[in-house]
């Protein structure tokens, strides 16, 4: 606490002695995720005296936009990922013959969430020609998924988009340029609180001063200006690069819709009057897209602001001006961006809220009436009050319009999500309502307020709606139960294992429709967000502080059932589930061990997928059974028998001599040989000499067939 004698409540550098640094460091780390765009811009600017002490300066590194706490997100979530890109690959494999660009949509979303603020776009440069699937605005949500990849890379978020930003003159791409202004914004969420607002306040203050009082000052002040430039430049620098293309976006209408989500990101909670009037302008020109993207980002720009005079100097004019619009425009997008832009201005402002929240609910209006459920449920974000609780419930049972029914019922996760154990009871009737669309918003409201804790109670109530006859109830239920899911390993609850199968049938699976599938392919992305480092937290570990940025971003996620490109805002609730050990100068010691009793498995990470390998087929050698083989053998038998049978007989002694060859011409007629004598040999030269005339008379004689018959011969003439 500050001195007793210390009006103003400032520290002095006798105060180190009273304060402990390890407990400012604490609670500093505590507060930095919570704290919104704002009043860290305020506290660090009043922390840039530089005779400031050591401990106040360490406070004001660790709240500063672009300081440790970034810092060390970023390295955290670039060194441990742990995305598996195979089911990435799988999910694109099985979309790729369906010819539907909402699954070829959902597939860059969904790789955008697992690799949320990891840096690590190549699956993206490695499936440049897939991705050149997408036109219109699928390709502006796709470019617009690079954000979401380089979230919080503010030191080179400029240079990593050049290719995709507008170059000036006229718009070659209109559609890959808006998502890259939108993309800008969300590579700068809720980091522009020493942006423009904080540069005018310092400005008009210093103008304020008599001439006498700004010559005398010290060159202290010199100094703390220029701290004040170095402390969010790369955040200011977005913002104005984004207000000049808003001012050049000509009515196109993608580039209008980019440049303002961008501008409502960056500049989150500023209240900057300057980027409001340009807001304003493009609002009024009554086009749909462009103005829904306008409101949006006033609602943004002016979040937490509240609804009075008091709290903002022209926040009531702005509620009054947003209101009478809500009723004069025909388009239903500006209408339901407006009425969410004034749920938005009165986050956090409990009972000061209720004279919009009366308003927005008694309105004849659906759409400003689906706009007063979201106020009541982000007015009262995280106290559990009962009078929200049955205004609620009430709107739930008895509203006429299912929008409006469905909008009551998922504010009840946002309402109870410090008391997580409460809602699976609370809508465990709803959960079973006739209406699908209150079913839908049980899901939601369920996976909400039970993000990351893997409670049975809340799996077993979204259980059968996994399994139900509508199909947009089933896209709520994968949703619920992934969110359920982020962070629990296999030991912890086994029931990730099955979801894990569920969602790969469902998108390989022809049959469900595309809803669902949808539905699969997104809630992969949400259970292995951030590299599977991340999960959704609507407040902080210590301190129980309400996250003023994730519940914004919870909010208009849930806008996705209207528009597509609203799915990016996810990533504002994501929180990185790390432990880092810092030495006095917040920076990593060489040797920090940490010592935990808890079995490793419980903090295991799921096991990556394996690719399939290809294996050569071989020719297997088929069964013959003995009946067919004397089968077979009989067959040859007959034929053989068949064969013999037709074929001429033939003599011993011509088979003896058919392969004899006879050099000579003459070896086709038979040749006799003379016989001889066993003992005696026969020269070649005998063999050829010509018989006496004596014997070849006799021979001739003998081999003639004699003219008597055989009665009348003698035996002397035989």
């Amino acid at each position: 606490p500050p001195p007793p004698n210390d009006a103003a409540g400032s520290f002095d550098d006798d105060d180190d002695d009273a304060m402990t640094p390890v407990v400012v460091d604490e609670a500093s780390f505590s507060a930095a995720p919570a704290s919104s765009s704002s009043s860290s811009g305020m506290i660090t600017m009043a922390l840039a005296d530089p005779s400031a002490s050591a401990t106040l300066a360490k406070v004001r590194k660790v709240l500063d936009v672009e300081g440790v706490w970034s810092e060390l997100q970023l390295n955290f979530l670039f060194s441990a990922s742990e995305a598996d890109v195979l089911i990435v690959k799988n999910l694109k494999e099985a979309v790729d013959g369906n010819r539907n660009s909402v699954l070829h949509n959902a597939v860059v979303i969904s790789h955008g969430l697992m690799h949320a603020g990891t840096t690590d776009t190549s699956f993206l440069s490695d499936n440049l020609e897939w991705m050149g699937k997408a036109s219109h605005w699928a390709k502006f949500t796709a470019t617009a998924s690079i954000g979401v990849v380089h979230m919080g890379h503010i030191s080179q978020s400029i240079q990593l988009l050049q290719p995709y930003l507008p170059s000036g003159g006229v718009s070659t791409s209109p559609y890959s340029e808006g998502g890259a202004l939108y993309a800008l914004g969300l590579i700068h969420a809720n980091r522009g609180g020493l942006g423009i607002a904080a540069t005018t306040q310092t400005t008009s203050q210093q103008q304020q001063q008599p001439p006498e009082e700004q010559q005398q000052a010290p060159a202290a002040a010199a100094d703390e200006r220029k701290d004040e430039d170095a402390v969010g430049s790369k955040s200011r620098a977005a913002i104005e690069y984004l207000s000049e293309a808003l001012r050049n976006a000509s009515n196109v209408e993608p580039l209008q819709h980019g440049a303002c989500m961008g501008i409502g990101l960056a500049a989150m909670g500023t209240g900057d009057e300057r980027l409001y009037e340009e807001l304003k302008t493009v609002l009024f020109f009554d086009s749909a897209v462009a103005g829904e993207a306008a409101a949006y980002g006033i609602g943004l720009l002016l979040a937490g602001h509240g609804c009075s005079s008091e709290t903002s100097p022209f926040a009531r004019s702005a509620v009054t001006d947003l209101l009478n619009y809500a009723h004069e425009t025909a388009h239903e997008k500006i209408i339901r961006g407006l009425v969410l832009a004034l749920a938005l201005m009165v986050f956090g402002h409990e009972e000061a809220a209720e004279p919009v929240v009366e308003q927005l609910c008694r309105d004849r209006d659906a759409i400003v009436r689906y706009g007063g459920a979201y106020a009541i449920g982000l007015a009262y974000a995280g106290t559990s009050n009962n009078g929200a609780v049955k205004r609620l419930l009430h709107i739930a049972v008895s509203d006429v319009s299912d929008d409006v029914r469905r909008a009551a019922v998922t504010n009840l996760g946002f309402l109870l999500f410090r008391t997580p154990e409460k809602v699976p009871t609370l809508v465990n009737l709803l959960a079973e309502s006739f209406n699908p669309h209150v079913r839908y918003g049980a899901c939601l409201a369920v996976g909400i307020a039970c993000a990351g804790s893997g409670d049975d109670t809340a799996l077993r109530l979204v259980k059968p709606m996994l399994s139900d006859q509508v199909d947009f109830v089933r896209q709520g239920a994968l949703l619920a139960t992934a969110l359920v899911l982020m962070q629990q390993s296999e030991f912890a609850a086994p029931a990730v294992k099955d979801f894990r199968e569920k969602i790969a049938a469902v998108v390989k699976d022809k049959y469900p429709s595309t809803l669902t599938k949808l539905g699969a392919i997104l809630a992969a992305g949400v259970l292995d967000a951030g590299g599977r480092n991340c999960a959704v937290q609507l407040q902080t570990n210590y301190g129980g502080f309400v996250k003023a940025s994730a519940c914004i971003g919870l909010t208009l996620w849930c806008q996705h059932w209207y528009w597509y490109p609203m799915h990016h805002f996810f990533s504002l609730a994501l929180a990185p589930s790390m432990l880092v050990g810092l030495n006095a100068d917040f920076k990593l010691p060489k040797s920090f061990q940490v010592k935990c009793a808890t079995h490793p498995a419980h903090f295991a990470y799921p096991p990556k997928l394996k690719a399939k390998k290809e294996v050569k087929k071989e020719r297997v050698v088929t069964a013959i059974l003995s009946t067919t083989l004397k089968q077979q053998a009989k067959d040859k038998a007959k034929q053989a028998e068949k064969d013999n049978a037709g074929a001429p007989l033939v003599a011993d002694e011509k088979d003896n001599t058919a392969m004899d060859v006879d050099p000579h011409p003459g070896a086709g007629e038979e040749k006799k040989e003379p016989k001889t004598d066993a003992t005696t040999p026969m020269d070649d030269d005998d063999a050829e000499k010509p018989l006496p005339p004596a014997a070849a008379a006799a021979a001739a004689a003998s081999s003639s067939p004699s003219s008597s018959s055989p009665s009348s011969s003698s035996p002397s003439s035989s």
